[in-house]
């Protein structure tokens, strides 16, 4: 059998070797419970996946977490509708904010390898309406590893097959979650309900979270029936 030497062969040889790396630098959440899953926290220069119908809300609490520009590539005329007054209240400086505008797939991708490699900003966040390929996803991948900055996939509503799970939209991300949001127990501390469905340092798990805008962090709701974190299922580090 001749060797396998193609473009694809060469990019999943590099995406092995982003993977064994060393121990990289992560965001904390400022949610102890929650960092210690991830082993330290948001890993840098990776890929996460966010989906759920609060996704966006708890995206927007996350990118205070993060140093420098937000970069926030969406397609055209399907991106969340921005409100300046909006983020600013949320805790957002949208001075920190840099939209850009895809008018097609292939437009879309590309802005979001070259926001991602470029390293112009500390937090890149790629809005998708449907899934992207393994090969498209681990390019993303590598761009985020290239230029050190951390990648959010965004989903708004998490698609599901017919049993109920959630379909993921790019494979081979480091974290996957999905978030619902919460009635918020006090006016100015949204509260979300987050699943951590996969992650590649083994463990998963769900929490109920607030968000504390004073102290710029999550803090886990004990009295809402927390489970803690467990070992990832087969099937989940393979999603």
């Amino acid at each position: 059998m001749p060797p396998d030497d193609g473009p694809a062969a060469a990019l999943r040889r590099q995406f092995s070797a982003c993977a064994l790396c060393g121990p990289a630098a992560v965001i904390e959440t400022g949610c102890p419970e929650v960092d210690r899953a991830l082993s330290g926290g948001i890993r840098q220069g990776a890929m996460h996946e966010m989906g759920g119908p609060g996704a966006t809300g708890f995206v927007v609490a996350l990118a205070r977490r993060f140093s420098g520009q937000v970069l926030w590539i969406a397609p055209a005329g399907q991106g969340a509708p921005f409100y300046p007054p909006g983020l600013a209240a949320a805790g957002l400086d949208p001075g920190r904010l840099v939209r850009i505008t895809a008018y097609c797939r292939r437009d879309l991708l590309w802005a979001a390898e070259e926001s991602l490699k470029s390293g112009a900003g500390g937090l890149a966040i790629i809005e998708l309406d449907r899934p992207i390929t393994l090969s498209e996803s681990r390019r993303l991948s590598l761009s985020a590893q290239a230029g050190r900055t951390t990648g959010f996939v965004l989903a708004h509503a998490a698609m599901e097959d017919d049993a109920g799970t959630p379909k993921p939209l790019a494979p081979g991300v480091w974290t996957r979650w999905a978030v619902s949001g919460l009635p918020a127990a006090h006016a100015g501390y949204p509260r979300w309900r987050i699943e951590l469905v996969r992650n590649r340092a083994g463990i998963t798990g769900k929490w109920s979270i607030d968000w504390h805008e004073q102290e710029n962090r999550f803090r886990v709701v004990r009295q809402s029936g927390h489970r803690p974190a467990r070992p990832a299922d087969a099937h989940r580090l393979a999603g």
